[in-house]
């Protein structure tokens, strides 16, 4: 597992520096979670290996993946990934980390399968071309009067009260909130491997328009 430092930091750092406009969610290439978009398997699930998978008999160490990702909706339901730069409007950004097992329905859609962490920031943008791909800039932005709006905590495929005072967090975007949302985040992340945490796998999101 890595440590709480560099998730932070994953969590924190921009990933990619190019821009890319955002796609229709019919048009878009990529992995989608399930905050934006709800799934529609019938939950008939395999390994990579082909062996069935029971989704209420996984473990913690059934998730042999961890990944961080960003994902940007528009209010016209045009989607995109990390180094968007973005147009005045309104967004939803997920700051999302996993860690799960990767599964395939009937048709071979890719789909995760395990627990997660998503920081949802509802912005409205005052200028063109701003790169919301990292906290830390979300942040800088909002100081700088280029956007404004709110950050909440979501935490999906547990299934233990302890955490949920972590994630009772719905603040205005500034620097403080952001630092405050890093702090809790860490900490929920410090839980993946906490053996007083039961975890209670579901489905995370979705790889879509694979064609």
């Amino acid at each position: 597992m890595k440590s709480i430092l560099s998730i932070i930091l994953i969590f924190g750092i921009t990933f990619f520096i190019n821009s890319q406009e955002l796609k229709s969610m019919n048009d878009y290439n990529g992995y989608i979670p399930t905050i934006l978009k709800g799934v529609d398997s019938e939950g008939n699930f395999t390994d990579e290996f082909g062996r069935n998978i029971i989704i209420d008999s996984l473990k913690l160490d059934s998730f042999n993946n961890i990944s961080t990702t960003v994902t940007i909706l528009d209010d016209k339901e045009n989607i995109g990934g990390f180094g968007v730069t973005y147009e005045k409007g309104i967004y939803k950004i997920v700051y999302s980390f996993e860690i799960f097992i990767k599964a395939y329905d009937d048709s071979s859609k890719l789909y995760h399968i395990g627990a997660a962490i998503d920081v949802v920031a509802n912005v409205k943008t005052r200028k063109n071309k701003l790169d919301l791909s990292s906290l830390f800039n979300l942040a800088i932005s909002a100081e700088k009067n280029k956007v404004r709006g709110s950050l909440s905590i979501a935490a999906k495929g547990f299934n233990s009260n302890n955490i949920y005072n972590l994630f009772n967090i719905n603040a205005s975007i500034d620097r403080a909130s952001v630092q405050q949302v890093l702090k809790n985040v860490g900490i929920m992340i410090s839980k993946f491997s906490d053996k007083t945490i039961s975890l209670k796998p579901v489905i995370l999101g979705s790889q879509s328009n694979t064609n």
